[in-house]
């Protein structure tokens, strides 16, 4: 069986080669769910291997169309994994001092491991047991696999499965592009070419590497804010909901660019303006069903320097920006732009990757999502108390900052590279970014809450 790639799916996997020909470990992603209960490491095993079958791209391997060069799935129903051989790794740490720091430098090597597209299976899922109620259960894949949304859903099939849920087919591939170059795809197009080339050459504010790059050098820290500081958030945007979209996400990207402006002279971010990846979910009629896609698009908020001294005026920026996005055709033009840059595989997998076009250089990676908790309230006999993500991404930035919201927890899921950011740099700014938040809680009458931090 042989399945395409959307134009973002492309696009990561361009940028994965490139980034693991580095020595990096390439665009990998984690998504941990706390649970608690006695869970039946079998069921999990089973319910991982149906959902493997329900989304048999999970099991698939790239390959590359031989003329045009163009990268597609290709299944072997040989490979894809029985019940018994579902790929399930099990820790028990109960006996080990600290349970937790084990789980996370078990996972620190995981993340450093770089994913080959040509092998099978392309994610994992890892288990550990930190007491006798308590686990934690972390898929990894590669983000040229599914984006978080599609991770959710796999998950979501994992439970399903457990229940004895799951039916028909996820291996389906999004809707395909209409025929023909007519005058509005042409339009479009341009536009985004023209979108991209000014990002390109903008006077923004990145981080290089300080040292060589290696493996080892990927490290991730969580953070968890509970009530009633996301409270306090959610009051925080809805003031703000009548001044533009996204409010809920804008109130965190306002957060996190004025505590790096803070530190923009320690961090040696001297550009006039700091430019930040937002991915956005494509609009859909429907439900989502396919898990293994990158189904999103991602416009480039610029947020210049001279609009931090004055929060109301930043967030006015931000709104206008990303209504200007979905109003303009942006948004599609975009899409028109990756879906051009795949046609070539000289184009879109050497020159465009490692020129002007195609990655602009962000100053940090960014992402809000809301996980509804429905669909894997529970699993494998335990209940889900909560779920969060990070991923790698390309130097530069080299720092990606993936805020999940699930119930009424906000997590902060940091992924970078050691030397881009180092350990000491990230502590501090992620306690600004705290307190910036908090500071955005109370300013609507929440009452102070430690944090619960987890290092990588």
């Amino acid at each position: 069986m042989v399945h395409d790639m959307t134009p973002y799916d492309r696009w990561f996997l361009a940028s994965h080669q490139e980034q693991v020909a580095a020595g990096l470990p390439g665009h990998l992603c984690l998504l941990r769910l706390d649970l608690s209960g006695s869970l039946d490491v079998g069921r999990l095993r089973a319910a991982v291997a149906a959902a493997i079958r329900r989304h048999p791209i999970t099991a698939a391997r790239v390959r590359w169309r031989p003329l045009s060069g163009r990268a597609y799935w290709a299944v072997d129903p040989a490979e894809v994994p029985a019940p018994g051989d579902a790929p399930v790794i099990s820790w028990d740490l109960r006996s080990d001092a600290s349970p937790q720091r084990s789980a996370d430098e078990i996972l620190t090597l995981r993340l450093r491991e770089p994913q080959d597209p040509g092998a099978t299976p392309q994610v994992r899922l890892l288990h550990f047991r930190l007491g006798t109620q308590a686990h934690q259960v972390v898929l990894r894949w590669p983000h040229y696999l599914m984006d978080l949304e599609g991770a959710r859903l796999f998950m979501q099939s994992v439970a399903e499965a457990d229940r004895g849920a799951v039916e028909g087919d996820g291996s389906s591939v999004p809707p395909t592009e209409p025929p023909g170059w007519g005058r509005r795809r042409i339009r479009r197009t341009w536009q985004g070419l023209r979108a991209q080339w000014r990002l390109a050459r903008a006077d923004n504010a990145i981080r290089t590497s300080r040292q060589t790059p290696n493996v080892a050098a990927a490290s991730f820290l969580f953070r968890t804010w509970e009530a009633p500081i996301v409270t306090g958030l959610d009051r925080a945007a809805a003031r703000l909901v009548q001044t533009g979209p996204l409010a809920r996400t804008r109130v965190l990207l306002g957060a996190v660019l004025e505590a790096m402006d803070e530190m923009h002279e320690s961090l040696g971010l001297d550009g006039k303006q700091y430019v930040v990846p937002l991915p956005l979910g494509v609009p859909r009629e429907g439900p989502r069903r396919t898990a293994t896609m990158n189904d999103i698009t991602i416009p480039a908020i610029v947020a210049h320097r001279g609009l931090f001294s004055e929060p109301a005026a930043l967030d006015a920026e931000l709104a206008r920006q990303i209504r200007a996005y979905r109003d303009s055709g942006l948004e599609e033009a975009t899409w028109r732009v990756m879906t051009f840059a795949g046609l070539l595989r000289g184009l879109h997998y050497r020159w465009m990757i490692r020129r002007t076009l195609g990655r602009p250089r962000w100053t940090v990676g960014f992402t809000h999502y809301r996980a509804p908790p429905a669909g894997f309230a529970r699993l494998a006999g335990c209940r889900v108390d909560n779920l969060m993500a990070c991923g790698l991404p390309p130097v530069p930035p080299g720092l990606m900052l993936s805020f999940c919201r699930y119930g009424d927890r906000l997590n902060l899921g940091a992924a970078y590279h050691n030397h881009v950011w180092s350990a000491a740099e990230m502590e501090a700014l992620l306690a600004r970014i705290d307190a910036h938040l908090q500071q955005r809680a109370l300013a609507v009458g929440a009452a102070p809450r430690t944090l619960r931090s987890t290092p990588g």
